[in-house]
């Protein structure tokens, strides 16, 4: 499946690849795509809000699956009104730069003693299609705390500056002097959690869908058009096989139907299906 990521930070394109690189999923991001981009007004009270206002424009735009995120930083030491929450680059009406905000958030930390703790709060709003559509805010795609300092590492990954003022609290170490974990990735198996269960009750949708489908075309055969039906049943159940719907989900309701019936047409067509 083509899936569009709604981004065009090449850094966050690429970190989404990682995580997802175990599906199914060619991911493209809005660089990749032809055509102005839509304007959006990320005006949400919440990030899941702004991502949801940001997928359904470019579902719109692009007519294709496609899903968009947000989030907020918040830290433990800051007031209400010191908090970035969803304006983690915005400051002051400015767009900053990745420099500029790893000045901005290092005299943050300074002025709290040198250091400051927070999570992202992260959120996903992915659409499949006009009628499916699957979002989350769960914790379990929120970052594990960490601490923010006035130093910062000398590495850089264009598009997460804060990556390099970041201090894991376990060890007390820069996350990009850990061997397996940094705050960009802390949150991929939620993310990979959150896309499985998506996909899944997808696959289980469409089966339904179609088993139903298959159902009421033997109900309706006649003799005539039964080669043809038959061919459509066959397709469909070919769909489910190639979206890696486990077969005993897809027989058992066919063998349940099956023999619920009488001898005829319509017990020889989900037979034969």
């Amino acid at each position: 499946m083509k899936l569009l990521y709604g981004t065009t930070n090449n850094g966050k394109l690429q970190a989404m690849k990682n995580a997802l690189k175990d599906f199914d999923i060619e991911l493209i991001g809005l660089r990749d795509m032809e055509g102005e981009l839509p304007q959006i007004e990320e005006d949400g009270a919440t990030p899941l809000e702004n991502a949801e206002l940001k997928a359904r424009a470019y579902f719109d735009a692009f007519h294709m699956p496609v899903f968009s995120c947000d989030s907020g930083l918040y830290f433990e030491e800051l007031t209400e009104e010191e908090q970035p929450g969803l304006h983690v680059r915005r400051v002051g009406g400015k767009e900053l730069t990745d420099e500029e905000m790893i000045e901005h958030y290092a005299a943050l930390a300074k002025k709290h003693g040198g250091k400051i703790t927070g999570r992202y709060r992260n959120a996903i709003y992915f659409i499949l299609d006009e009628s499916r559509h699957f979002s989350s805010m769960d914790m379990s795609i929120a970052t594990e705390p960490f601490v923010l300092v006035t130093k910062p590492h000398e590495k850089r990954v264009k598009g997460f500056p804060l990556d390099s003022l970041s201090v894991d609290i376990a060890t007390g170490k820069y996350y990009y002097d850990l061997e397996v974990k940094d705050v960009s990735t802390s949150v991929d198996d939620g993310v990979r959690a959150f896309f499985a269960g998506a996909l899944r009750e997808n696959q289980e949708s469409n089966m339904e869908e179609i088993l139903e489908q298959i159902k009421l075309l033997s109900m309706t055969v006649t003799e005539e058009e039964y080669n043809t039906n038959l061919e459509q049943s066959y397709d469909w159940l070919v769909k489910l096989h190639d979206g890696g719907v486990d077969k005993d989900n897809v027989y058992r309701p066919l063998f349940e139907s099956l023999n619920s019936l009488e001898d005829g047409i319509s017990y020889n067509f989900i037979a034969d299906t």
